[in-house]
């Protein structure tokens, strides 16, 4: 009977900590990935959000660009990337109009889709952007002109200055020269300036 009870409080207690260990155990890995994949999910929803409130749909340009140098983020979005305008011209392409009646950009965003070929999308492009780009290098080439013409007129004023400066160097010989020939010509004034 006594080895009956110790097999039996045994058995019980094998279970017990079979409970324990498989069950607990189990439960927790299981909780810990369920919390690992939610926060994983957060994770991604966070970035997504992010990515959506600092960069441009359509041209991946972050928003910190157009706020510096465009007319900033949101009148981009809204105006020259706007998104809805971009997926109404693109199911109105591929899915309303029949191929005979596209223009020649619809035929040509039509035969890219087809193609599985995006290259059309302006990514990393902006108008705006390039529009100050532009601005930017037409302004870089009228410094760069008028820094060419302040260089010639600085030349020109150098040589101008040495030239005076030639003649003032002669200006004591030629004052010499002039007073001798005045004072030559009139001996009386010769016992005067000696």
């Amino acid at each position: 009977m006594v080895d009956n009870e110790w097999s039996s409080a045994g058995l019980v207690i094998f279970k017990f900590s079979y409970f324990v260990i498989v069950v607990l155990l189990l439960l927790n890995l299981i909780l810990g990935i369920v919390l690992d994949t939610f926060a994983e999910l957060r994770q991604d929803s966070i970035e997504t959000e992010d990515a959506l409130t600092n960069y441009c749909f359509v041209c991946s340009i972050d928003r910190q660009t157009f706020d510096r140098f465009g007319e900033g983020f949101e009148a981009h979005i809204k105006q020259d990337h706007n998104l809805w305008k971009y997926v109404y011209f693109l199911v109105r392409t591929v899915y309303s109009k029949a191929s005979t009646e596209h223009t020649g950009q619809e035929s040509y965003v039509s035969k890219r889709l087809k193609d599985q070929n995006i290259d059309f999308f302006p990514i990393n492009q902006a108008f705006v952007l390039t529009a100050r780009a532009h601005l930017e290098d037409q302004e870089k080439q009228k410094t760069a002109l008028q820094i060419q013409e302040t260089r010639r007129y600085v030349e020109q004023l150098s040589q101008k200055v040495e030239a005076l400066t030639t003649q003032v160097a002669s200006l004591p010989e030629t004052i010499r020269e002039i007073l001798e020939s005045v004072v030559g010509a009139t001996p009386a004034n010769t016992d005067v300036a000696a």
